[in-house]
């Protein structure tokens, strides 16, 4: 059996086991508590590493031509654009709110979410003293200090190679343990929402079907109504060609939930479909595949607004626009790191001071969410592409109005 389909059951058992027993169940809450606890300690490491590996992978975006500088700047456009539809559909079908009923988790230390003033908040960034923000679990500051040692390794040429595999070495075994993690996380999360359920009831757990529910809505929104107006507006040709003829690549994007799977078969839309040069298709949609995670930087503002609500936090306007902006970082920096789903959620909901518990609630529908994630960053890197090359002057538009599919 799959791992997603284990945590998927897993929370279905526990929400039947908690029912049943009632409160007695919290005898258990030690195992969530291990767990938890589990992934805890990973995320300071996990989330140092994997920022710097991302940055020295892509050192070479400093040299980008004209069609690179167009490419990413489409591509942060169309990332940004997708954390606003997340955060709009957070806002508006209030994503995790759970009325008057209790926090479906408890959370202790909201006094560090508070916040602060725009000019403390850019002080404070920076660290004095990193090891320390790394030991008291200050994400931000472990960030830009990851963000530092990355740059700082690119400008050291070959000297800085030796750090490199070093931190690539670092990355590749805290992956390996967050591994070694997950496959306890049945058992964990049998244990979060049996306790869950069994003290405050199986209702508390529908807003996590609501979330499913709004991520596959938002998602089709940004694919049918932000890439549609990519295409109409910058692109210059009718959106509708475009998505007859991206059916197949999206179909292999939501059935494999990776970019990289199906980056044969957008290459092979793209020049052969759509009419997009060689040269253009060559470069763009690797590149996409790289930094752009339109999906993924919708499903972080949505499932960060998720858990702050289902803790009962009320979150403040700066800290949307942490939220929106840790998202974007994260997307793009972390595009090319295996487990960014995971990872990338960390960094998130660690960055914005939102409790870890709530990961654990989210990971059980993650694989069903990763499937129209996957589909919607496929989409965009084609939309991107097709618009690039339609502004070079170089996309076959008799090809791209034609009817074969």
């Amino acid at each position: 059996m799959q791992m997603w389909l284990k945590i998927l059951l897993s929370v279905f058992l526990g929400a039947i086991a908690g029912y049943l027993i009632g409160p007695p169940i919290d005898v258990i809450q030690p195992v969530g508590d291990i767990f938890l606890n589990l992934i805890r300690m990973l995320v300071i490491p996990l989330v140092f590493s994997c920022i710097i590996t991302a940055i020295t992978a892509n050192k070479d975006l400093s040299n980008l031509t004209h069609l690179g500088l167009r490419s990413v700047s489409l591509y942060i456009l169309t990332t940004l654009m997708a954390a606003l539809v997340g955060l709009t559909f957070a806002l508006v079908f209030h994503v995790g709110d759970l009325g008057n009923s209790l926090p479906l988790i408890s959370f202790t230390n909201s006094d560090t979410i508070a916040p602060p003033s725009i000019i403390n908040m850019l002080v404070d960034i920076f660290p004095t003293n990193p090891i320390a923000s790394m030991a008291e679990g200050n994400m931000i500051q472990t960030i830009v200090f990851a963000i530092f040692i990355g740059v700082a390794i690119n400008l050291s040429g070959e000297k800085g190679n030796a750090f490199k595999n070093a931190i690539d070495s670092m990355g590749d075994v805290m992956l390996t343990l967050m591994q070694l993690v997950i496959k306890i996380a049945p058992v964990g999360i049998f244990a979060i929402i049996a306790v869950i359920a069994g003290t405050q009831g199986i209702n508390v757990l529908t807003p996590l079907i609501k979330l499913l529910v709004l991520v596959y809505v938002a998602c089709l929104t940004q694919i049918y109504g932000v890439y549609a107006l990519l295409l109409t507006l910058i692109a210059k040709v009718s959106p509708l060609p475009f998505f007859k003829k991206v059916i197949s690549a999206q179909l292999m994007a939501f059935s494999s939930s990776s970019s990289v799977a199906t980056l044969p078969i957008t290459l092979d839309v793209a020049k052969k479909r759509l009419g997009v040069s060689k040269e253009t298709a060559h470069f763009v949609l690797p590149l996409g595949m790289t930094i752009n995670m339109d999906g993924s930087s919708l499903n972080y503002v949505l499932s960060s607004i998720f858990i702050a609500n289902i803790a009962g936090i009320d979150l403040s306007t700066p800290q949307y626009v942490l939220i929106i902006f840790v998202s974007i970082i994260t997307s793009i920096g972390a595009a090319g790191v295996p487990a960014v789903a995971m990872s990338g959620l960390f960094v998130v909901v660690a960055t914005c001071g939102l409790p870890i518990e709530g990961i654990a609630i989210v990971l059980a529908i993650d694989r069903l969410m990763d499937m129209i994630r996957t589909a919607t960053s496929v989409t965009g890197d084609l939309a991107v592409t097709t618009t690039v090359d339609s502004l070079n002057n170089t996309l076959d538009k008799k090809h791209y109005k034609s009817k074969g599919l």
